[in-house]
Parts: structure tokens; sequence; C-alpha cells
């Protein structure tokens, strides 16, 4: 059955937590996939001042990068000078780059068998004030405005015009969607083979490359019109548009890891034949904002 088991596995990793701002529920499923290739962080204080983080991490050729990733990121971005003095989107625009550069070192290659495996990284960072989110790849996040989805972040697929340029002024190209052929998405961390440029070899600026792992990153303010921040892989974006997702979880007082749970049972595809979604790994975090 090739990249799919005969039957699905729907055990699930959960995870819920809250404090006086959040309450959260972070559900991960392997599904029909014949390994689990998704990796996240939840966590509502990393600095002792209340700041949250939160993010999905979407391996592919392997599990490895997105572990790898999922370990190192909080500590980081915490520890670079950005954070330190308060510049949040340099901040997590330099730790997107930062991870690249510790899977090529020494230490990253050893931890690392497959130095061509990548993953997609969707980061939601929560301070006081705002909402910041980062996203390299097509994992997702958004917010419910007063009960309207609102997009934190913008896939990136290889076919939007902004993606395909930077692709192809690489040296690269894209076949039926896909970077040289092979991969369905123009931004990732990992995937160090797609890691240059191949029309400026001297050219070393990561935003450059044919892949960048150089994010995207957006904020607004957090304020009591937001009930709710959910991120997502692909794998579960692929089957509800974002408005769906939110009504989904409107209920304020349902109990909100059953909610998730029982949502990507919902999802699951029930067989693999003819089926285009609900095939993939899934992996979910819903929070509810209490201001």
């Amino acid at each position: 059955m090739g990249n799919y088991l005969s039957q699905p596995v729907r055990t699930k990793e959960s995870e819920t937590n809250q404090n006086n701002k959040f309450k959260y529920a972070s559900v991960s499923m392997q599904g029909w996939r014949t390994s689990m290739e998704d990796a996240h962080i939840n966590n509502l204080d990393i600095d002792g001042k209340g700041t949250a983080l939160f993010g999905v991490f979407d391996g592919h050729g392997g599990k490895e990068v997105a572990q790898y990733v999922a370990l190192r990121f909080q500590n980081e971005l915490t520890n670079s000078n950005e954070y330190k003095s308060g510049k949040y989107k340099e901040a997590l625009e330099r730790t997107f780059l930062k991870m690249d550069e510790l899977i090529k070192s020494d230490e990253g290659s050893k931890e690392i068998d497959n130095p061509n495996a990548g993953c997609t990284a969707n980061v939601v960072l929560i301070t006081n004030d705002k909402i910041y989110c980062a996203n390299c790849g097509d994992s997702r996040a958004i917010v419910s405005v007063k009960g309207t989805a609102v997009a934190l972040s913008e896939d990136h697929k290889p076919d939007d015009e902004k993606e395909r340029k930077r692709i192809q002024n690489a040296g690269g190209e894209v076949f039926q969607g896909r970077v040289n052929g092979n991969l369905n998405l123009s931004r990732a961390l990992g995937d160090l083979e797609y890691k240059v440029n191949d029309k400026d070899p001297k050219n070393n600026d990561p935003k450059d490359f044919i892949i960048t792992a150089f994010p995207d990153v957006t904020d607004r303010q957090l304020n009591a019109d937001i009930d709710l921040i959910i991120l997502g892989c692909d794998g579960i974006w692929e089957c509800r548009s974002n408005q769906v997702i939110v009504d989904t979880f409107k209920n304020k007082s349902a109990d909100l890891k059953e909610q998730c749970e029982k949502f990507l049972d919902e999802i699951l595809a029930p067989t693999t034949a003819g089926q285009t979604s609900g095939l993939d790994n899934m992996s979910i975090i819903v929070i509810r904002v209490t201001l």
C-alpha cells in the first residue's frame, strides 16, 4: 500500500493545560501514514513573563528534522539578542534560520540520519499584548475574531507567483506543483539539498535559496475579540476550511481535549481507496483565549 498502512493508527498523543489567560489542547494522530512525522511545542510561559509559545512541525522524508527542531526552537529563540531586546519578529526570523544552521552542524549531522529530510514550521508566540505567527511551509495558524476565522499565516506553495519566482531565480523549476518535481512546498527547515542558489553559487543568502527557511511573520493585537487561536499541519486544513474549524470549537463549555480528539477521528479518511484527504498525519493545537 505504499506510504499507507492497511489500517490507521488512531492512538492519540494528547496534552492540555491552562493559566489565567489561555487554555489549550494539543492532539496528534499518526492515522494512515506508515510513521508519525509531526512534532510540536506547547508552552504557556517560556520566559517567566507569561509569554506563550506554540508550534507545529510537519516532517517529510522522515521525522528527524521535525523532532530536532521542536526540541531546540524555544531555547534558541529565548537566548537570542533580538528576543531579549523585545524584537520578536526579528527573533523569530533569526531562529528559523538558526535551525538550518544547527541541522547542518556536526552535532546536527550526527543526530539526523537523513540530511535531506525536512519539515514545515508554524510557530505562534503570544506576548502580553500581541500574537506573532512565523510560518515556513504549508502548516497553518488562524484566529477566531468574534467567531470569524482570520488567517495568521499564508501557505507557501511552489505555484505561488512569489515563490515560483524565487525558485526559478535560484535555478530550480516547478513541475506539477512541485519543486524540481519533488517537494510540494516552497519553504521548509532542513531539505539541505535545496538550500542552494544554483544560478549564483556564491550567493549564500538563505532568502534566495531554491527552498528557503526564512519565514513570513505576521502580528496582531491580542484582545478580548479573539476567542480562539488554532494551529495545525496541512493534514488538518486539507480536510476542513478555516471557518468550519473555528465553528467546530466555538462551544466554550465543551471539553477541549475531547473536542480535538473527536475532530481528528471525524476527518480521518474511512479508507485509502479513492481518497484525497484525511490520509496524512494529523496535529492540531486549539487555544481558548480567556482575557
